[in-house]
């Protein structure tokens, strides 16, 4: 049967959207990629500091692809394509036309949030995703379809085992309804089976949350205290313009038409859950991609409101145009289409020329040659083949622990020295801590040890300590992280290692 028109258009543009994610060289996974593929590996309803949804499908990517950097891509890119028929739906419910329909996947494909989420493996780009799925359910419910209040339950359930973030959609929409045309949607018998879905769907992780005495409330203050401080409002603000940049030609007037436009009275309550959950991130000094699933309602407004404008078919394909020569530019900050090398030099010419400090400030608040993303995609390859060298000088798998001081290290030695024979490391680092050995085997009498510095309890504890090699290549997140083969213990290895179970004995296993 032949597509008509637009659907093969958005056919093409969605294959567009996977093709291009899927080619570009990808220089390295990123620390949180290794983390997640290793979660995959120890599947359970929660982790330290995130829900379970990331873990399962990464174990399910890696069943069908494998642990290989291209094969981490495929399903944030498949998403990606997917995402192209979901911002078209949401033009659609909004009564955009063929046009803004158009204009809508233009804005979506221009959006530099939306090349560099649907990059890796993370979950970021399934939240974007879900996120964009709600408000697409809410909008058919505002126009009438009430089959979809069901699929709404199951998306804000499975939504909730991504990330908790989304719980402030939900939230919102909750505040809003009783100031709206909606107040009767509590009494719809819908909304309670809905709302029955979403909780039986997320349950499991809050009871597993309780069995385990709430990580989550410990990663919010580790989040607030080390991370959060650094966000400042002028940065926050910036990069709300940054992530749809060209896509701001309808983000902007979207929002504003939301809440003004007679046309878009019934769709209301989405521009003002918008605001809300805007200003409460602005306040709390949230990063700046956790508005990242706030944007496709505004570019279905704001498609809405300039197909009324571009009533001739020339002049939407020149604003199509239009989008697609400001993003090129900025490409760079979005997807690594450079050498690294190249792309140090292009964030350098940035501030030396433009005066612009774009992307490159890390959680810490420390400024870098290169953005935290892609300064974490490098090094890890090295990082195994060091560890590799020193397992085989200590003599194998009997005789020998793997230790890793964070989860990144961890995962470079679990997933990409698996392939050199290495055995998976222990570490106490994030969810790593909830599978760590209590006992050592007697016959381990050397420690593989991975950090930035050598401790001073393990240099003491062991006769000889050799550094076999180091990540060398500056641009690394991880530059100078060491690899310590250490020998010959004054004790039986389980005693340092009681020691250090002791340390963190107020973490839950």
């Amino acid at each position: 049967m032949k597509l008509p028109k637009p659907y093969l258009l958005l056919t093409l543009v969605a294959v567009a959207h996977v093709i291009l994610r899927l080619a570009i060289p990808h220089p390295g996974f990123m620390r949180d990629d290794l983390l997640y593929l290793v979660q995959g590996h120890h599947p359970a309803f929660g982790y330290a500091s995130v829900p379970p949804l990331t873990a399962w499908i990464s174990a399910v990517s890696s069943f069908f692809f494998g642990n290989s950097i291209w094969a981490a891509k495929v399903y944030p890119a498949l998403l990606s394509g997917v995402m192209v028929f979901l911002v078209a739906g949401v033009a659609k419910e909004m009564s955009a036309g063929p046009n803004g329909i158009l204009l809508s996947v233009a804005a979506y494909s221009a959006g530099p949030l939306y090349l560099r989420s649907f990059y890796m493996l993370q979950p970021v780009c399934t939240d974007v995703f879900l996120w964009t799925v709600i408000w697409y359910l809410i909008l058919r419910v505002i126009n009438g379809n009430s089959r979809s209040w069901y699929a709404l339950g199951i998306a804000i359930g499975l939504g909730l085992l991504n990330k908790y973030l989304i719980g402030l959609q939900v939230v919102a929409l909750l505040i809003l309804m009783p100031f709206t045309p909606y107040l009767n949607w509590f009494y719809r018998r819908e909304f309670w089976m809905a709302t029955g879905l979403a909780v039986v769907i997320f349950l499991p992780n809050v009871v597993w949350q309780m069995v385990h005495h709430w990580p989550l409330l410990n990663h919010l203050r580790a989040l607030h205290d080390n991370q959060l401080v650094h966000v400042d409002y002028a940065g926050f603000l910036t990069d709300q313009m940054l992530m749809p940049f060209a896509g701001a030609l309808l983000t902007i007037p979207g929002f504003v038409v939301l809440l003004v436009a007679p046309d878009m009275r019934p769709y209301r309550v989405v521009g003002w859950a918008v605001a809300l959950i805007f200003l409460f991130l602005l306040l709390v000094s949230g990063k700046s991609y956790y508005t990242g699933g706030l944007f496709v309602p505004l570019i279905g407004a704001g498609a809405w409101w300039w197909s009324t404008l571009l009533r001739r078919t020339w002049s939407v394909w020149a604003m199509v145009a239009l989008l697609a020569l400001l993003t090129i530019p900025v490409i760079p900050i979005s997807l690594p289409v450079y050498p690294v090398e190249r792309l140090a030099a292009y964030y350098d010419r940035l501030e030396s020329k433009y005066g612009l400090e774009i992307g490159r400030r890390f959680e810490d608040g420390t400024i870098h040659a290169l953005p935290q993303d892609f300064a974490d995609m490098l090094g890890w390859d090295e990082l195994a083949r060091v560890t590799h060298q020193a397992y085989v000088l200590a003599g194998g798998p009997e005789k020998t622990m793997i230790y890793a001081e964070n989860y990144g290290e961890a995962g470079a030695v679990a997933i990409i020295g698996h392939e050199l024979g290495l055995p998976e490391p222990v570490s106490f680092h994030e969810s790593y801590l909830y599978w760590a050995p209590r006992e050592i085997p007697k016959t381990v009498h050397s420690l593989i040890y991975i950090n930035d510095e050598l401790g001073e309890d393990v240099e003491a504890f062991f006769g000889q300590v050799d550094s076999i090699g180091q990540i060398t290549n500056p641009l690394a997140r991880e530059f100078g992280t060491t690899v310590y083969l250490c020998r010959e213990p004054s004790a039986p290895l389980q005693k340092l290692w009681q020691s250090a179970l002791d340390r963190v004995a107020g973490n839950p296993f």
